[in-house]
């Protein structure tokens, strides 16, 4: 009689078993069900991507300064390979860029950033890299270096080299470091800047 009822009871706990792991596994099975279900309707209410010919347009550049308004006309995609510009209208953007910092005198912010120029001369960046890159031919960078080189020329020939070391006249020419000032200098002038002012001096 002992032998029998422990077999009963051997039995009763694995059917306790069973039942509990076929609850956990319709459980689970639920759950994943209506998961599914749940990002088959979002994905249903996605709205879907804009081709290429139903793109929003770009609205035209506002807040250039006065007389250098250009009718500019530019691909739908914000891209640089997709700017199209007449020599006349990249030289409206041109003379809009050059107003600004000569004017502003932007270049000696040693923080000025590219997208900070576009927004103040009301050009989009992306047609600013464009002017860069195709009509200039030279960087961001080297483009307001030019600028701060010759304010540093302009600064040495006012004799204001006498009075500040050559670095604190580097920043207050818009450099933010000596490593870089010397090597626009190098760039633009094929001197170094104590062999130009030296050759000043003399003459």
């Amino acid at each position: 009689m002992a032998r029998v009822s422990f077999t009963i009871g051997s039995n009763r706990s694995w059917v306790y078993y069973i039942g509990i792991t076929l609850i956990i596994v319709i459980a689970i099975s639920l759950f994943v069900f209506q998961k599914k279900k749940v990002i088959a309707s979002v994905s249903s209410h996605t709205t879907p991507l804009l081709s290429d010919d139903k793109q929003p347009k770009i609205p035209q550049p506002k807040n250039v300064l006065p007389g250098a308004m250009p009718d500019i006309k530019v691909a739908d995609q914000p891209v640089e390979s997709y700017v199209k510009l007449s020599e006349k209208e990249a030289a409206e953007v041109i003379d809009a860029l050059k107003k600004y910092m000569q004017e502003q005198q932007a270049y000696l912010n040693v923080d000025l950033k590219q997208s900070e120029v576009a927004v103040a001369i009301g050009y989009p960046t992306y047609l600013l890299s464009a002017i860069f890159t195709h009509y200039l031919k030279m960087g961001y960078y080297d483009f307001v270096n030019s600028y701060r080189v010759e304010r540093f020329k302009q600064s040495v020939s006012e004799g204001k080299h006498k009075k500040y070391t050559l670095v604190t006249l580097a920043e207050k020419c818009g450099f933010k470091s000596k490593a870089s000032f010397f090597r626009a200098f190098k760039k633009f002038t094929g001197s170094t800047p104590n062999e130009y002012i030296q050759q000043f001096d003399k003459e």
